[in-house]
């Protein structure tokens, strides 16, 4: 239930402000991802049938009709409250983000692995030497792995990153790739992947200015 209203939350208020463009892993059922499918299916039916009661006056095809309604309701319901493990990644994913850009250290690291102590520590250090304004998240998609055990984010991250000594800011565009994996009943990043953010197959040091 907890992550299922921080996904809405995110979904519904937190995210206004950054344009994001996501898709599920192969392995989850489509009608878990969207409600649209399936609704509109039942008010095509719905439809037809209430057509069916205009030409012959059969109450049958109007109950009917009316089932279909409240299908189609109960449908959308559903939907909004079942979360995939794509989508809590990708929730995780844009929570991160907010805590980067406000400079929360302490819950930017709550999302990496515990035992990942080299990363943490290099995270934590870059951003006590650097803030990052203007974040903006797109072409985010996860693709779910061994059995929706291990997620694999991939999201742009754009930017102005200055340096708190001086306060000069620079515009940068990055591209990235962050593994997910199960720590009790949270998921944790065990791997972090900046990606050349033209090129293809191309990766780049954390921290490196692409060239």
């Amino acid at each position: 239930m907890l992550i299922a209203v921080q996904l809405w939350f995110v979904r519904a208020t937190g995210k206004s402000n950054r344009p994001v463009s996501t898709s599920a892993g192969i392995s989850i059922m489509w009608f878990t991802e969207t409600p649209w499918p399936p609704f509109a299916i039942c008010v095509g039916i719905g439809a037809f049938l209430l057509y069916r009661f205009w030409t012959t006056q059969r109450a049958t095809f109007l109950v009917a009709a009316l089932v279909l309604s409240g299908l189609s309701s109960v449908i959308f319901f559903i939907e909004q409250a079942i979360v995939t493990e794509a989508e809590q990644i990708e929730a995780n994913v844009l929570l991160l983000a907010d805590a980067v850009e406000q400079g929360d250290v302490e819950a930017t690291l709550r999302f990496l692995s515990p035992r990942e102590e080299q990363m943490r520590s290099r995270i934590g250090g870059a951003m006590a030497m650097y803030d990052i304004d203007d974040l903006r998240i797109t072409d985010l998609h996860v693709r779910m792995q061994a059995d929706n055990s291990i997620g694999i984010s991939h999201f742009r991250a754009n930017g102005t990153v200055s340096g708190k000594a001086s306060g000069v800011g620079t515009h940068v565009a990055t591209r990235w790739e962050l593994t997910w994996r199960r720590v009790e009943d949270d998921w944790k990043i065990t791997e972090v992947t900046r990606l050349h953010p033209i090129r293809d197959n191309e990766t780049i040091p954390l921290f490196e200015s692409p060239k």
